[in-house]
């Protein structure tokens, strides 16, 4: 924990100076200006600068309703931190970057919009967002679970009077104190009456602490106890084997192309010559998208999924249309973000929409490249074993 947001920020810019910024003597901020002095700059925080300023900036206003009520007091106003000498952070004399106040400005807007907690989340305690990664989290009471206290909308939701609307927060972190843990860490999210794990009261106040397997939870002073947590792999097979499935298409896909060449060849510049179109009305048929596309070059087809019998309408909203070359294909491109029908369009090439593989796109080939074609049993299918193992890592320990 630091004194104030500028010895944060100062232990960010000088991380060897970050235990003396910390000690006592230096809650003053010239007394840390004056223990950087001398000290060498993180190499890279011309690059990381930005993001430390709005990691501490979001940690802050999250920890304080006063403060977080007058920023948003703010209301849509200018912010701009005018000084004698930093344009960067500020502005002098009307000119700078002010970056200061635009990263205020956008945590106020994220205040207004009521998504400050899950930016909070995601940037300062690094919110483990891959799924297949890290398993859900289960009490033995409860189904899966995120948040504690006495709101219904908490997935576990605890109505003694001495717990608060928002008590507690289990979650999966990629931060360094929530690996002996396998990414599993607690906060109290600064309750009266505090969180308690096996019979321990955690530091109050928004501070992560690892989350171990069996532990006994309990909430403010409320009697009952919830027998920690335990891993719920079942989610995670699921989303394997469906990665698994993706791999093995393209592990075909690769050695179809592998066999005929020239077929592969074709394949390709059809793909180059597609391109994907969303955001249609769901009553647009060919008759319009041929229209549409006019001028981009002459299209050979028009596929609405969803809709096989001929002359189809958008029932979902998107459509794949087919061009003569690749050059047609990127002009059609251009019109992306134009009106169409009421809807603005968005118009992409085919090729760069996911294709639900994940880590597998593209490796796959290169594996398959290296092995020269010999099928299933060499290079992919070792790349399609070596990627699953590596999947599943994270879930030895459980």
């Amino acid at each position: 924990m630091h004194y104030s947001a500028k010895h944060a920020l100062l232990a960010a810019q000088y991380p060897d100076a970050t235990d003396h910024l910390q000690a006592p003597g230096s809650a003053e901020v010239s007394a840390a200006l004056k223990l950087v002095e001398g000290e060498a700059e993180a190499k890279t925080w011309p690059q990381i600068r930005l993001k430390a300023m709005e990691k501490i900036l979001r940690d802050k206003f999250q920890r304080c309703k006063e403060y977080r009520k007058k920023l948003k007091d703010t209301g849509d106003r200018d912010l701009v931190w005018e000084n004698e000498e930093d344009t960067f952070w500020g502005a002098t004399k009307g000119r700078g970057q002010n970056h200061l106040g635009r990263i205020l400005m956008d945590v106020r807007k994220s205040i207004h919009d009521e998504t400050d907690f899950h930016s909070w989340l995601f940037l300062c305690c690094e919110l483990e967002s891959d799924s297949v990664r890290w398993p859900p989290v289960e009490l033995v009471e409860s189904k899966e679970y995120y948040k504690l206290g006495k709101l219904p909308s908490n997935s576990v939701a605890a109505l003694h009077p001495s717990i608060s609307r928002e008590h507690a927060l289990i979650l999966h972190s990629k931060l360094e104190v929530a690996r002996p843990t396998g990414g599993v860490a607690i906060m109290d999210l600064g309750s009266k009456f505090g969180t308690h794990v096996d019979g321990r009261r955690l530091t109050n106040g928004f501070v992560l602490e690892p989350l171990k397997s069996s532990c006994k939870l309990k909430l403010g002073a409320s009697t009952r106890s919830y027998e920690a947590v335990r891993v719920n792999l079942r989610s995670q097979i699921e989303e394997l084997e469906r990665q698994q499935r993706e791999l093995m298409r393209e592990v075909q896909s690769i050695d179809q192309d592998a066999a005929d060449p020239v077929q592969a060849a074709k394949r390709l510049a059809k793909e180059e010559a597609t391109c994907f179109v969303g955001g249609l009305e769901y009553d647009t048929e060919k008759a319009d998208l041929l229209g549409l596309f006019q001028d981009c070059g002459h299209v050979e087809e028009v596929r609405f999924p969803g809709q096989q019998e001929v002359g189809g309408k958008a029932v979902k909203g998107i459509a794949f249309v087919v061009f003569d070359s690749a050059m047609a294909a990127r002009r059609a491109c251009g019109l992306s973000g134009e009106m169409f029908k009421g809807r603005k369009l968005k118009v992409a090439p085919a090729t760069d929409r996911p294709k639900g593989g994940g880590k597998g796109d593209g490796k796959g080939k290169e594996a398959k490249g290296e092995e020269g074609g010999r099928g299933h049993d060499t290079g992919s299918r070792q790349f399609l074993r070596d990627m699953l193992d590596g999947l599943l890592a994270p879930f030895a320990e459980f």
